[in-house]
């Protein structure tokens, strides 16, 4: 299993939080499991990079600052 980055879901909380978004919102709008964006933001998982766009997307933000 690769490293789990911290990092990576503090940065999807921050941008969900700064639009507002709760996690089931973003859930719904997205299309990625409720469950799953809590796991990436507790760091149990990491997400895919298809996961990842669908996320930015409806957070109208660059994958790579999801990344980064």
């Amino acid at each position: 299993d690769p490293m789990i980055d911290k990092d990576h879901f503090s940065k999807i909380k921050k941008a969900r939080t700064e639009k507002e978004m709760t996690q089931k919102t973003l859930a719904e709008l997205s299309g990625v499991p409720y469950r799953t964006i809590q796991d990436w933001e507790a760091g149990r998982r990491n997400p895919k990079d298809s996961s990842l766009q669908k996320i930015a997307e409806v957070l109208e933000v660059k994958v790579e600052d999801l990344k980064d």
